[in-house]
């Protein structure tokens, strides 16, 4: 489920360790390549970034909430076929 009024923040290489770290934003790859703590698992599901949407007020909404609903979509889908499977 997807929370909203959320962000993200961050975390400590003190960290308890992750068995998963989903980067979701476009260019997460090149500038998040490190991630501080234990990690069993990091993954990249790569969605355009809604704030470089154009338009007007309401167009630009509709763009968020399709790559909400995009990414909502896709990690029930990678949930179903990757981590429950690991579980």
């Amino acid at each position: 489920m997807l929370r909203t009024g959320t962000r993200s923040g961050r975390i400590s290489s003190s960290a308890s360790p992750f068995d998963f770290v989903i980067t979701v934003c476009d260019d997460a790859d090149r500038n998040c390549p490190n991630f501080p703590g234990k990690v069993g698992k990091r993954v990249y599901i790569g969605f355009p970034d809604p704030a470089k949407a154009t338009g007007t007020d309401a167009e630009k909404l509709a763009v968020f909430r399709r790559v909400r609903d995009d990414i909502q979509k896709q990690m029930r889908a990678y949930f179903e076929t990757a981590i429950r499977k690991e579980r």
